[in-house]
């Protein structure tokens, strides 16, 4: 577990996010519960605003992660024979990413490159959290392929969009000709580069293609289990509010990672909403939509194929449902 403080600076502008009418109350209170014990290390009465199962804030603006907090070092992976390593792409803030790269049988091989933006509901995680490094040598190792895990500033330390920017800059940074990082240059086949987002970051990659032109096109972009969202509910949405994760923790994680949104039906928030630009405009050749039966937003994912279908985008997508799993499955089951 993690706490933080917030910079001073941020305390004097920060604006508590307003608890909806209804919200559940064991979002308001640390639970109790022996199943979730890890909320036992604040009291009650320091706990300003709680987000279990991923964050709470106290009353002294400090920030405690419940989830996500643990760090592995880049390392060769036993088991896969993938090798990581971690670069620093703005010394000034810190900005970095984690590469990997398969077992190199043919030193001429070009192979595809794949950047990925892990999910976190923009509160919590990192790129270097062990559930993320054991999936991604998978990954690499069945692919073959060169890989890019993105990390970014987190809220609501840093709310959106600041962790859009983050993104933004690291996809710069892998298409730059003066790039000189050698994995990248020595093993790259730049005809085959694909972006690939899970909930939370399913929605940035979804956002980085709409704002990216043609010479910034990739492949191919992948939405994974997308974690989009919106005051209209969709489909079995309604039906999913005995879930914890509910309607009402979907609508406050927004609120808290994006700070100074008008409200959650903005562009970031929700590609369906009159201010959002055309789904016709991602610069990208095909889409991939995949999304999980068990999630509660899965129609949202069902619905995005629907307005790409209906967008008159040219180009190749499909979407895939995958029956009886739950929100992001795959990071705890790689051989799925």
């Amino acid at each position: 577990m993690q706490i933080i403080r917030y910079p001073p600076i941020y305390l004097s502008t920060l604006q508590k996010p307003k608890i909806l009418r209804g919200y559940p109350r064991y979002l308001r209170f640390p639970l109790r519960s022996n199943s979730f014990s890890f909320m036992d290390s604040t009291k009650a009465e320091e706990v300003d605003y709680n987000l279990a199962p991923a964050i709470q804030i106290s009353k002294n603006g400090g920030v405690e992660r419940i989830l996500g907090t643990k760090r592995v070092p880049a390392l060769l992976d036993a088991v896969t024979r993938v090798s990581s390593k971690d670069a620093i792409i703005d010394p000034r803030s810190g900005l970095s990413a984690r590469l990997y790269l398969p077992k190199i049988i043919d030193l001429n091989e070009k192979l595809p490159l794949l950047i990925y933006l892990h999910g976190d509901g923009f509160v919590t995680d990192s790129t270097f959290f062990p559930l993320y490094r054991n999936y991604l040598s998978s990954l690499v190792s069945q692919g073959n392929i060169v890989f890019v895990s993105v990390d970014y500033k987190l809220s609501p330390e840093y709310s959106l969009p600041i962790g859009h920017d983050d993104f933004w800059e690291i996809i710069r940074w892998v298409f730059s000709a003066s790039n000189k990082e050698s994995w990248l240059r020595g093993y790259r086949d730049f005809d085959r580069e694909f972006l690939v987002g899970d909930s939370a970051k399913a929605n940035l990659s979804h956002k980085i293609l709409l704002q990216a032109k043609d010479d910034d096109k990739v492949n191919m972009l992948g939405v994974v289990n997308m974690y989009f969202w919106g005051t209209k509910r969709i489909g079995s949405e309604d039906a999913a509010n005995h879930s914890p994760f509910n309607m009402s923790l979907m609508t406050n994680l927004w609120t808290t990672a994006y700070q100074t949104s008008k409200g959650i039906d903005g562009p970031r928030n929700n590609p369906f909403s009159q201010e959002t630009p055309s789904l016709s405009g991602l610069a990208c050749e095909q889409v991939l939509i995949s999304v999980a039966k068990k999630y509660v937003v899965k129609d949202r994912g069902l619905f995005y194929y629907e307005t790409l279908e209906k967008s008159g985008w040219r180009c190749k997508f499909e979407i895939e449902e995958t029956k009886e799993e739950n929100h992001v499955f795959h990071l705890y089951n790689p051989t799925c």
